[in-house]
């Protein structure tokens, strides 16, 4: 089976679309509009993380509160 031309040709239009879009978007921009609670959150992590050091798991508490600092990003 052969395909389309014309198919080939919006696949690769999809493409370079896709592509163009990828390069024009700023990752960083949650933590620019928000730093206070990105500061915030990264604390949270890195005392989760340095709390559980020794049996490397987070204690359920501190998850939770992890994961209702991060909601404030979405």
């Amino acid at each position: 089976m052969e395909r389309d031309a014309s198919v080939q040709q919006s696949v690769a239009l999809a493409k370079l679309a896709l592509r163009a879009n990828v390069a024009s978007i700023d990752y960083m921009q949650p933590v620019k509009d928000n730093p206070i609670k990105s500061i915030s959150t990264a604390f949270l992590a890195g005392a989760a993380m340095g709390n559980s050091s020794g049996n490397n798991k987070v204690p359920s508490g501190l998850f939770a509160m992890i994961v209702k600092a991060a909601e404030q990003f979405l």
